[in-house]
């Protein structure tokens, strides 16, 4: 099974939830990337992951930079709401799967 690289968009409270309680549990996934326009946020929560994961993802505050930078599979997408659709747009223009908050499954988080 191929290693799905993923990064996260958003490490306040959501972001971080979802990042450590579900998608690090996630057999096959490796955090490659977390971006905040609060760096310091971003560095708090790949930390974390590392915590883990055993690998400390790069840290960006634009996350058209991580984009372009880390080619990831796919991008966890945790930030303000009225961001949700130009990250997800940029995800998807550069072939890059989205998996947003307001979508993501509740059920998950139990």
């Amino acid at each position: 099974m191929k290693n799905i690289r993923l990064v996260v968009c958003g490490a306040g409270s959501r972001g971080s939830n979802v990042t450590l309680n579900v998608i690090c549990a996630l057999e096959g996934v490796s955090v490659v990337g977390v971006c905040d326009l609060r760096e310091d946020f971003a560095r708090i929560l790949a930390d974390k992951v590392a915590e883990k994961q055993g690998a400390v993802p790069e840290v960006y505050g634009d996350y058209r930079q991580m984009f372009e930078a880390l080619k990831p599979d796919a991008v966890f997408v945790a930030t303000s709401f009225d961001a949700h659709v130009s990250i997800s747009v940029c995800a998807m223009e550069m072939g890059i799967a989205g998996i947003s908050t307001p979508f993501f499954p509740s059920c998950l988080l139990l």
